[in-house]
């Protein structure tokens, strides 16, 4: 069993609630809390704020740039709370580095922010998820299946405009986990695809397209064009058709669920890759050096 295989199967209900804190609240994501911090807008609707409590999630290699938010919030009047890689001392909480990271982040400020109900119904739809999803489950595994119709294809990822978060979740994953690329399309979805693939009609073969959380007005057009662009279009619904921040959240462990499968496929490693390795270890030096420096 591979690291990351353990870490999914253990995941769903190894958050830590913290303590909830006074609004109005704004959170901010660095690094490899940037993607937590998206997620969360479907709980707290600003970025910054000046009373309250402000969330500063980030990885260590953005320390620097976390110190002067967290200074910026408290000039402003309000509290600030950090959490993720650093000195312990400026921490309210530390989060461990990896591609599990965002649910710690995202799960700790849905707490936090008094939206226990909701983290606790994402609780439920991540063990949904990994039951029907772990290497055991041999028939109907939706996780492996969908693995193997994106094996050796390049998948277009689409969803609705509120739910843009999963279409930045889903290519993370790919790439991190499964080591293959997507190509996201991200705005203006129709403009695109009826424009794509006029000059060359051939770049939509074996190519498969995702539509992932809800199939609102828009994606149903847009799964009109594609299926004559393109070989297969695959609609990845919310787990129980639960939206939201709970199912966001665990649409999100699914992919990483496909991804872990596909570069199982693929006959590779589902651990970061040693570039992505030496490039964080690079980074977090220049962010030392810096720090000594100031």
């Amino acid at each position: 069993m591979t690291n990351l295989q353990s870490e999914l199967r253990n995941l769903p209900g190894s958050a830590e609630a913290y303590p909830a804190q006074d609004g109005p609240f704004g959170v901010i994501g660095l690094g490899e809390g940037a993607l937590a911090a998206e997620l969360l807008q479907s709980l707290v609707d600003r970025r910054l704020t000046r009373e309250g409590t402000q969330f500063v999630l980030t990885s260590t290699e953005w320390e620097a740039s976390a110190e002067d938010y967290m200074r910026l919030a408290e000039v402003s009047g309000a509290k600030a709370l950090r959490f993720g890689g650093g000195e312990l001392d400026k921490l309210a909480g530390l989060v461990e580095r990896g591609v599990t990271a965002t649910y710690h982040f995202a799960q700790r400020v849905a707490y936090a922010t008094g939206h226990a109900d909701e983290a606790q119904e994402a609780e439920r739809l991540l063990a949904g998820v990994r039951d029907r999803c772990v290497p055991e489950v041999q028939e109907g595994n939706p996780a492996r299946d969908l693995a193997w119709s994106l094996w050796t294809r390049t998948p277009l990822l689409l969803a609705p405009d509120q739910d843009a978060f999963l279409v930045w979740a889903w290519q993370l994953a790919l790439a991190r986990v499964g080591k293959s690329l997507s190509v996201p399309v991200e705005r203006d979805a129709l403009y695109i695809l009826t424009g794509a693939f006029e000059a060359r009609h051939e770049s939509g073969d074996n190519r498969v397209a995702l539509i992932l959380g809800e199939e609102d007005d828009e994606m149903a057009i847009a799964r009109e064009v594609l299926q004559t662009r393109v070989d297969e279009v695959i609609f990845v619904p919310y787990p129980e058709g639960v939206g939201g921040y709970s199912g966001g959240l665990a649409t999100w462990y699914f992919a990483l669920w496909v991804a872990f499968y596909l570069a199982e496929r693929y006959g590779v490693s589902p651990e970061d890759a040693s570039p992505l390795r030496e490039v964080i270890a690079s980074l977090e030096s220049a962010n030392d050096s810096g720090a000594r420096l100031n």
